[in-house]
């Protein structure tokens, strides 16, 4: 593979940052705080794919990126399940000082999914901590190390405890083993015409038709054929409140005759609609909790 910028959500260290190596090892990797910034790089032609967070099985849809997806002109071309394993970190004692533990941490930074992801560790072992907001779970670990006091902790991850040299206080805190973050890989490139794959997956943006049963209708259309939905989403991305979005991933490729008939009538019950990508499905799906098989 040539040398590619993949354009991720965060700084070094970060599950998305993680995310990108994965995928794309060996390449350059450019981090931002924005969602808006990842789309409009690789819109521009400055960054070849984003790497994006979607939803993570634990606490659902990962906030901001929905209404980005309903803008951009870029095309889903590979989803990515990680396994998230979160630790606390706190800075290394100097010599001679006690040992770390749980009681002398008053401050803990974190992503709010990092919290929400971390709940029951954090309720039954830092009741009275503060918790503070960071833009991800990666600048969380930087700036404790950064700040090095006693008392302050972060929920990231072992990869960032080697790279901001930080100790480890207690390891996999999240709430369930199965913990995993799905992520979208977008480029430029077009999917029209591509011969179908299998397993795969179709995600479709859709407005209803403002009728009753117009969603039974739509999403019927995908049952009537044997197609199954592994995600379903709501919000309001139109300047028409009336009007909610829906988001929706299919277990089916858009090309395959199943398909081709499906799309035929969910066309009938919808007022406008936009395909995102059409993709290989994820081998991790069905082994991960939280994502279910196709």
């Amino acid at each position: 593979m040539s040398s590619h910028i993949i354009a991720y959500l965060g700084i070094e260290g970060s599950y998305s940052h993680q995310a990108s190596q994965a995928i794309f090892p060996g390449q350059t990797y450019a981090g931002h705080s924005q969602f808006s910034s990842i789309f409009s790089e690789v819109e521009a032609g400055r960054a070849e794919y984003a790497v994006v967070p979607v939803d993570n099985a634990l606490s659902g849809r990962i906030d901001g990126i929905y209404r980005e997806l309903s803008k951009t002109t870029l095309n889903i071309v590979q989803e990515y399940i990680l396994p998230i394993h979160h630790c606390l970190l706190a800075a290394k004692p100097e010599a001679g000082a006690p040992a770390l533990d749980y009681a002398g941490v008053t401050e803990v930074y974190s992503h709010p999914q990092g919290f929400l992801q971390c709940q029951n560790f954090i309720q039954k072992n830092l009741p009275k901590a503060v918790l503070t907001d960071a833009t991800d779970t990666a600048a969380a670990a930087r700036d404790v190390a950064a700040r090095g006091q006693p008392g302050l902790a972060a929920i990231s991850s072992k990869v960032c405890a080697a790279r901001y040299g930080l100790a480890v206080l207690a390891e996999n805190i999240e709430d369930e083993p199965g913990n995993a973050t799905r992520f979208l890989v977008l480029s430029r490139q077009g999917f029209e015409g591509s011969a179908p794959i299998f397993p795969a997956l179709t995600t479709i943006l859709f407005q209803t038709k403002h009728e009753p049963g117009s969603l039974v209708g739509a999403l019927g259309a995908f049952s009537s054929q044997g197609v199954n939905l592994t995600k379903l989403e709501t919000y309001m991305a139109s300047k028409e409140r009336r009007k909610p979005t829906f988001y929706v991933d299919v277990g089916e490729h858009l090309y395959s005759p199943r398909m081709a008939a499906a799309m035929a009538e969910f066309k009938k019950h919808v007022e406008s609609w936009k395909v995102l990508g059409t993709y290989p499905a994820s081998p991790q799906r069905g082994v991960v909790s939280g994502f279910l098989t196709i």
